[in-house]
């Protein structure tokens, strides 16, 4: 009431319930449209050092689940089974997939082809072409890789086990017909 000595009387919960939701709302709606005017950040294409098996276990599932188009893969065994859902879920929505490893793996949906590794703890992961993990796993106090968004790298990368790959499948085809590899 409007007078020399005002006077209050709080309003139903529901009605301010209703207020501060449509409050809300209203900001929120703002809000999104002023970020999508904001533009996109640039590309970060720093390196980031992995020191654990952990963190490069979860880097390269999070990774496979960016996949769009393809992803190439080299790693042993247990790297491979640590990875294992994240790959069957990027094959799933259509994600080509090759991987490269020096035991006998299956994978249901993916491209597995057995050839000699260099080092048995050696992993690469590249999706893409755009970002790509590279590095060691030998035990959790030995393991340590980079990640990054850089094309160049992601892109040097993904030719190289590319190359790998085929030159594994070329070794199985010429193995398998005696005349052929000599």
């Amino acid at each position: 009431e409007e007078g020399p000595n005002r006077q209050c009387r709080a309003v139903p919960l529901d009605e301010l319930m209703t207020r501060l939701q449509k409050d809300f709302e209203s900001k929120k709606a703002a809000t999104i449209k002023a970020l999508k005017n904001a533009g996109k950040p640039p590309e970060d294409e720093r390196i980031y050092f992995l020191r654990s098996r952990d963190q490069i276990l979860s880097r390269a599932r999070e990774m496979l689940g960016d996949a769009k188009v393809v992803a190439v893969v080299k790693g042993n065994g247990a790297f491979l089974h640590g990875i294992e859902a994240a790959l069957e879920k990027a094959a799933d929505r259509g994600t080509a997939i090759s991987v490269l490893c020096s035991e006998t793996v299956s994978i249901e949906n993916v491209e597995v082809v057995q050839g000699a590794q260099n080092g048995q703890s050696q992993v690469v992961v590249v999706i893409d072409g755009l970002q790509t993990l590279a590095g060691t796993i030998a035990d959790d106090a030995d393991a340590e890789a980079i990640w990054t968004r850089s094309l160049f790298l992601a892109q040097i990368h993904h030719e190289g086990l590319s190359a790998e790959i085929a030159l594994a499948n070329v070794s199985h085809l010429l193995g398998a017909d005696e005349k052929r590899s000599r």
